[in-house]
């Protein structure tokens, strides 16, 4: 993917890189956190702008914002990364749709359809977990 004029060697659906991707957002939750209570204007734009550089050295490996000065420029580079990732997580929930569906991917270009199996309309996102809902045990909602 490019952004920012700079090629990036990123894939949500490698393994790695996910695991990157979601570290990455949460060292940025923490580092988010400190960067409030900061004094300064210029204090608040250095640790946002280091908190962006830092995401995206975590995320993947590569110095995204290298000569970076300015926060706004920062936080546009860093939605343009997140669009082709969700670009990419559509396609990932495509890829599951088409297996959920029960198509047989070993056939190659003569793909087998069982319109009976069950289709999946969501795919997991960082941060939730499988299986966690609303109610506790017993049904009763969690306080």
């Amino acid at each position: 993917m490019n952004i920012a004029g700079k090629e990036i060697t990123f894939d949500m659906a490698n393994i790695d890189d996910a695991k990157k991707f979601e570290d990455a957002l949460k060292n940025m939750a923490k580092t988010e956190e400190t960067v409030k209570n900061r004094e300064t204007v210029t204090e608040v734009l250095e640790g946002v702008l280091n908190m962006f550089k830092t995401f995206f050295k975590d995320a993947t490996g590569q110095d995204v914002l290298e000569g970076c000065r300015n926060v706004e420029e920062a936080k546009k580079t860093y939605y343009e990364f997140l669009q082709e990732v969700s670009k990419q997580g559509a396609q990932m929930r495509d890829f599951q749709n088409v297996v959920s569906a029960g198509t047989n991917l070993s056939n190659g270009n003569n793909m087998q359809h069982n319109p009976g199996a069950r289709t999946v309309t969501s795919f997991p996102y960082a941060g939730k977990k499988p299986g966690k809902g609303k109610k506790g045990k017993k049904g009763k909602k969690n306080r």
